[in-house]
């Protein structure tokens, strides 16, 4: 994705959800459609769209995450080969802080993909980031670093981009490659593993896990 789209996509996303607080904290899925006061997206970005603001953006593949009043999403800097977690004020377009990933060896990617794919969560105190590698990362809503989990990079030819799941104090993450395929659950307060499922018969799959309460 382009730095022109990149930016107008973020710009959309902050237009979107400014009208509507029915979920303070909301993914990059939305199950029930749009919610109660929120507008649909524009059919025509030119044509149809208010733009608020605008900011430059480094290249990367996440989808933006909301909360707040803050947008989450990662990024890449080929050149430096830096990885990165940006929180942009929603109502200003303003970067409040940018934290870099002390990564030195790059998971394999695809051309035309990204190391920086896996979309941030965020329960309202808490940013949770993944990159394949590196591994799992949590910061306050300030950009300090709690702590983080050291995984990858992962035998994969195109690399990883499962987003975590926030469910119960955990954080659930599925990593499917073409060896040591597992999904794991972290403590989402300390990054300590909780569990860990070795999933032998996975392969190369990068569909992030949904909780299903039955």
């Amino acid at each position: 994705m382009n730095k022109v789209l990149r930016c107008l996509f973020v710009a959309i996303a902050c237009l979107v959800s400014s009208n509507g607080h029915a979920q303070d904290v909301s993914y990059f899925r939305q199950d029930h459609g749009v919610a109660k006061g929120m507008q649909a997206l524009p059919n025509d970005f030119e044509q149809d769209a208010k733009q608020l603001w605008r900011t430059p953006l480094d290249k990367g593949h996440s989808t933006p995450s909301v909360c707040g009043d803050s947008i989450f999403l990662t990024t890449f800097r080929a050149e430096e080969k830096e990885l990165a977690t940006v929180a942009i004020d929603r109502a200003t377009g303003r970067i409040k802080w940018k934290q870099t990933v002390p990564t030195k060896t790059l998971e394999a990617f695809h051309a035309t993909g990204s190391p920086a794919s896996s979309t941030p969560a965020c329960n309202g105190s808490q940013v949770f980031s993944f990159f394949g590698s590196y591994g799992m990362l949590c910061y306050d809503l300030d950009g300090k670093l709690l702590w983080e989990h050291k995984m990858g990079p992962f035998e994969d030819e195109f690399g990883a981009c499962s987003a975590p799941i926030l469910f119960d104090n955990k954080v659930i993450l599925s990593e499917d490659h073409d060896l040591d395929s597992f999904l794991i659950a972290l403590d989402s307060r300390t990054g300590e593993t909780l569990w860990k499922a070795p999933r032998e018969d996975a392969t190369r799959s990068y569909s992030s896990p949904v909780v299903l309460e039955r």
